[in-house]
């Protein structure tokens, strides 16, 4: 071949290059018409974007996204997502099956396009779609992320929703049924005595309730977070707006209506004690609230240990095997964690066990592989064990194997030389899902 018909082969290859649809290049796809929504969350919190968009079809708006912050995109059936920053057609940020766990490498609107398959597939079945910042702080809308009370000094809180609704028949009381606009606190008692506290809303016709659970300490504080067992205090009269714990009341528990007294008794504490507080705004105005402290018993600072704190638990399918990947920011006494599978979400087998890192401050990231022979979906649950043998649940996901894995099917050079995985120079891959990719490699 001489050179003319080379450089022409070239030309040729790279406006192949070039001119290939959004739709296909890549496996990466672009969606037409906008549906849905949302303000990026600044919270460990999902956060709902739509409930019925199309795969294939729509796409949602994300705007806010914060450089260097990782997200979590999901939708309620299976599929691929691709993220896309700057413009429903910009540059790429991520794609891949859902869950997608994504990085932004650059702050502003972002556009997540779903797909009912690798291939850009679409489907007008109903999907409910999600956002979650999985590198934010954990939300104090949920008692995982519940503040430390360090001291006596006034706290100026709001809320503006209920995070996950963690009050059960197991741990109401007062005929709280469930959350609203909600926030957790741990109460540590650093000198014993009386436990008094005043709530006073901006607003004066809000109505706003609370249930306290204890006493704790602080190893075991956050293990009971949320709580199992009914609250030690708890108040839901409407005799709005003041509410607390006061030596006026006659009950430790106060339950709704407008003759019920909005105080309940205070607490005799200990040192050492540690007090779980939820206070919720039943008016849902989303005005803020003081919470004031009071009594003879001094509140201090000491840290509540956490067991496990899980910065993310996550799966990835190749062909023949899926790999899952969790991460923890700090351990104490971790002694191993089992990870289990299943094919219906019912029936499961441990598949491996694998030893933790003790006590450590220090982040952790670990790696299963399981191989599989299947072409279905398959569920993955990670548990966590400490040296005395109590269990932590840390999550589910889900591997969606029935897509075919894209394959390699031929790699050439700039010159239109077939060439291997071993040479060295920009090269262009054909794949056997029709997508192409130019990389050096």
């Amino acid at each position: 071949m001489n050179i003319f018909n080379r450089l022409l082969l070239v030309i040729s290859l790279v406006s192949a290059i070039l001119f290939v649809p959004s739709e296909t290049a890549f496996g990466q796809c672009q969606n037409a018409t906008a549906y849905g929504s949302s303000a990026a969350p600044t919270e460990n919190i999902e956060v709902q974007i739509s409930s019925n968009l199309w795969r294939g079809y729509e796409y949602n708006t994300l705007t806010g996204v914060t450089s260097g912050r990782t997200y979590l995109s999901d939708m309620s059936r299976s599929g691929y997502i691709t993220v896309r920053s700057g413009s429903p057609g910009g540059p790429v940020v991520a794609y891949g099956a859902a869950p997608l766990s994504w990085t932004a490498v650059a702050s502003g609107t972002h556009y997540i396009h779903y797909s009912s398959n690798s291939n850009c597939g679409q489907s007008d079945r109903n999907t409910r779609t999600t956002i979650r910042c999985t590198s934010c702080p954990t939300s104090q809308r949920d008692c995982e992320g519940a503040q430390l009370v360090c001291n006596s000094s006034t706290i100026n809180a709001n809320s503006n929703g209920a995070g996950i609704q963690e009050i059960s028949g197991a741990n109401s009381g007062c005929d709280m049924v469930d959350e609203n606009q909600s926030t957790w606190f741990y109460v540590y008692i650093q000198s014993g005595g009386t436990l008094e506290m005043t709530i006073s809303p901006e607003d004066p016709s809000d109505d706003y309730d609370w249930a306290i659970w204890g006493p704790y300490n602080a190893a075991t504080a956050a293990a009971n977070c949320s709580p199992t067992e009914a609250p030690l205090r708890c108040n839901t009269s409407a005799n709005a707006p003041l509410t607390g714990m006061n030596p006026s009341a006659t009950s430790d528990y106060e339950f709704p209506g407008y003759s019920t007294n909005r105080w309940s008794n205070p607490i005799q504490a200990n040192s050492g004690d540690v007090y779980i507080l939820l206070i919720d705004n039943w008016s849902n105005s989303g005005r803020p609230y003081q919470l004031n402290w009071s009594g003879t018993c001094a509140l201090g600072c000491t840290a509540i240990e956490l067991p496990v704190e899980l910065i993310s638990f996550q799966g990835e399918s190749f062909p023949n095997e899926n790999i899952l990947t969790w991460k923890t920011a700090s351990e104490k006494d971790n002694a191993y964690f089992v990870l289990e599978t299943s094919a219906d979400g019912s029936v499961w087998t441990e598949i491996d066990r694998i030893p933790g890192a003790g006590t450590t401050s220090t982040k952790q990231t670990y790696t299963s592989t399981h191989r599989v022979q299947t072409t279905t979906v398959q569920y993955y649950r990670l548990f966590q064990y400490d040296y005395d043998g109590s269990e932590d649940f840390l999550g589910i996901v889900s591997l969606n194997n029935q897509e075919e894995a894209k394959t390699i099917t031929k790699r050439v050079n700039l010159f239109g030389q077939e060439v291997n995985e071993t040479y060295r120079g920009m090269v262009i891959e054909y794949y056997s899902d029709g997508s192409i990719q130019k990389k050096v490699q």
